[in-house]
């Protein structure tokens, strides 16, 4: 497992379609395959003064360009963890 920054993730993966998945405890969390067959899942939020400020379209794709994530992991085909970010850690 490799821990890439945020613009790491973003130049390689940034224009994954994504789809809102979860929300839990003021993080929204997004789903999608990116052009290499990797999953991506990201979440952004986590300060409940904050999420007020996001739209989330649940039934939309949007970019991970488009999301701010503070939370970002990349998965092979078969879920295994290849790189992640989480903002602050």
């Amino acid at each position: 497992m490799e821990k890439l920054t945020r613009e790491d993730i973003l130049k390689k993966y940034g224009d994954t379609a994504m789809k809102f998945s979860r929300y839990y405890k003021y993080s929204f969390t997004y789903k999608g395959i990116a052009k290499d067959g990797n999953i991506v899942v990201c979440s952004e939020g986590g300060d409940s003064n904050d999420i007020y400020r996001l739209e989330v379209i649940a039934d939309e794709e949007q970019s991970l360009t488009h999301i701010d994530p503070s939370y970002c992991v990349i998965y092979s085909p078969k879920m295994k963890e290849l790189h992640h970010y989480c903002y602050g850690w």
